[in-house]
């Protein structure tokens, strides 16, 4: 598999990839299962990112309380920049790499110097999610040796039934009440949620059937009316990897890592499992590709 990525991130991403694989290491050195909870993360499609986290974080804590401790989960969610977590973690790194670094004075950059140098890349170029898959192809197939994925005990695909899971945790009615009670608590208690969700120029209670909204006000209020239809329809019918390009090429990678076990006549007992909707994937599944996500031919 190739993938694209902003050569300016390189240094930034190995140190991330290097940080990872530490946090691997550790569990395996605690003889701990180390399992790979392939989830969506972007706003892509009608979903808000900082609900994607919440999801997967969730989904994580209750896979450990009903598989226990001698599990260890890699959540991607808390080592991406759409996450806080991920972002501290990179300003961590641009600190250690770029701080000794000098500026076009010859003055040395120090700490507050390398983090304004990250922020400027940010403002340049954000990180994509292309950019992404290259960093966790990295952590999920080099293992030091064969480089078939063996720091990884099995794969975990998030799908909608985790997804309705966590909604029904949070409110004792049906799904749609409890999608739509999320939105509004969100809305009301998160600053960044709200702003998203927020469609400035509208005037609400301001008009009547004798004095209708002008058409570009109105045109507002469709698109915002829209855009929470589009929350709505995301969480209560998609969320899950299916509708992630990058769950679409873990997939890929998970499949091209058991072919290549099978190849290497490794036999069908190295086999890596796979779970979807909290079972473990059937046998013709095992070796069957999806389309590609953010995969370049």
């Amino acid at each position: 598999m190739k993938f694209s990525w902003q050569e300016d991130w390189n240094a930034l991403f190995d140190e991330q990839i290097k940080l990872i694989k530490e946090d691997i290491y550790r569990a395996r050195v605690q003889g701990r299962m180390v399992i790979y909870l392939s989830c969506p993360i972007s706003s892509r499609g009608g979903g808000y990112s900082g609900t994607n986290v919440e999801i997967t974080e969730f989904t994580r804590m209750r896979l450990l309380s009903e598989w226990g401790t001698g599990f260890w989960i890699l959540n991607p969610a808390m080592y991406q920049m759409e996450s806080k977590a991920g972002t501290g973690l990179m300003f961590r790194h641009a600190r250690n790499l770029w701080k000794n670094d000098k500026d076009e004075n010859g003055k040395v950059l120090g700490e507050k110097g390398a983090e304004e140098k990250l922020k400027r890349l940010l403002k340049i170029s954000e990180p994509s999610g292309g950019d992404y898959m290259r960093m966790w192809t990295k952590v999920l197939v080099e293992d030091g040796a064969q480089n078939l994925g063996y720091y990884f005990d099995g794969f975990y695909f998030l799908g909608p039934t985790d997804v309705k899971a966590y909604f029904l945790n949070s409110d004792a009615g049906d799904l749609t009440s409890s999608v739509n009670n999320y939105f509004a608590r969100k809305y009301a208690a998160d600053a960044e949620f709200r702003d998203y969700y927020t469609q400035s120029g509208i005037q609400w209670g301001a008009y009547s059937k004798q004095h209708p909204r002008p058409d570009d006000e109105q045109k507002k209020v469709e698109e915002w009316e829209q855009k929470r239809k589009d929350f709505f329809r995301f969480y209560a019918l998609k969320a899950g990897m299916n509708y992630s390009l990058g769950g679409h090429d873990e997939w890929n990678i998970w499949v091209l890592l058991n072919g290549l076990r099978i190849e290497k006549k490794y036999g069908i007992g190295d086999l890596i499992p796979g779970f979807f909707e909290a079972r473990q994937i059937t046998p013709g599944d095992l070796s069957d590709k999806t389309m590609a996500g953010y995969e370049t031919k």
